[in-house]
């Protein structure tokens, strides 16, 4: 009864009030869209010019090598020595992600460590991840230390 109570007294408001409530409704709806056709419209331009130049990790500037959407393309080379599997419990499904440190090509020291990279597994055997992943081209998110 009371979302009945409810509807009587936002009826009651009058045809003033519903049409203003409307226009309001409208505008964030139209707002909305065009945020949405502008995000698509960068989109677009990024994809028709392709992926951006390749970096050295190292010489990475956030400033000066990200696009305009934060995309980047850097080289490095992986620590395996540090790599480990990543587990989040969390209620119903857990996250399961292979991390990897990134240290400059080249480099075998683990104090020059730069970035890591996170692979996401569907599963806790983490068999999506095959070498050949991290032999052609590292896909996935980075952190970058600086």
């Amino acid at each position: 009864m009371v979302w009945l109570n409810m509807v009587f007294r936002f009826v009651r408001l009058g045809p003033l009030v519903l049409g203003a409530m409307a226009v309001a409704i409208l505008a964030l709806g139209y707002y909305l869209q065009v945020g949405q056709n502008d995000r698509d419209r960068m989109k677009a331009a990024a994809l028709s010019a392709g992926p951006p130049a390749s970096v050295a990790i190292e010489g990475f500037d956030r400033d000066r090598d990200m696009t305009q959407l934060r995309e980047v393309v850097v080289q490095a080379q992986p620590f395996m020595e540090l790599a480990y599997r990543l587990t989040l419990q969390k209620d119903p499904i857990d996250d399961h992600v292979f991390m990897l440190p990134l240290v400059a090509t080249g480099s075998s020291d683990e104090t020059d460590i730069v970035g890591i990279a996170y692979f996401p597994s569907a599963t806790d055997a983490f068999d999506d991840i095959a070498p050949a992943l991290l032999v052609t081209g590292v896909i996935g998110s980075v952190v970058l230390g600086r």
